[in-house]
């Protein structure tokens, strides 16, 4: 067994100091999308603010072996200040 670092990068850096012990390069990968899954979810909405997400795996000596990127974009119809309707004319009655 090994121990490999997951080290997460967003605005900050969010280094893991415990890193864990797995057997081989498949059970890093499985254990990268769980702390992709687990991270982002607990994120929620916040995502938005620092939309670009980097998880780098690193081995005991620093080397990185891999790395998860997530990147999101809103859709410029979304992202751009939507026009204010005129309040429509009351008909007289």
């Amino acid at each position: 067994m090994s121990r490999y670092y997951f080290n997460i990068e967003e605005a900050v850096l969010d280094e893991d100091k415990l890193g864990a012990d797995l057997s081989d390069l498949d059970a890093v990968k499985q254990t990268a999308v769980q702390v992709m899954v687990e991270s982002l979810w607990g994120r929620g909405g916040r995502f938005w603010d620092a939309p670009n997400w980097r998880l780098v795996v690193a081995d005991e000596t620093g080397l990185t072996l891999l790395t998860l990127e997530l990147s999101a974009t809103l859709a410029p119809a979304i992202s751009a200040p939507q026009p204010v309707s005129a309040p429509e004319a009351k008909s007289p009655t």
